[in-house]
């Protein structure tokens, strides 16, 4: 919704997309501290990751030239 080709002001879509990114930002890092009961530290820290990376091939492949 923030990275497309066509004219508009780059401001205004850095405004839309900061919500999102702080959001996932606080995610990630909430996630990655999080203990999970059951898995261990070394798998529970990729865990964001996994779970944040069907979103990011998502994005990507949404852009419209």
């Amino acid at each position: 919704f923030f990275l497309q080709k066509t004219p508009g002001s780059a401001i205004l879509r850095a405004l839309r997309c900061a919500p999102v990114a702080i959001i996932t930002l606080m995610g990630g890092v909430l996630g990655a501290s999080a203990p999970i009961p059951g898995v261990p530290p070394e798998i529970g820290v990729f865990l964001p990751v996994l779970i944040l990376l069907p979103i990011a091939v998502a994005s990507v492949a949404s852009v419209k030239t």
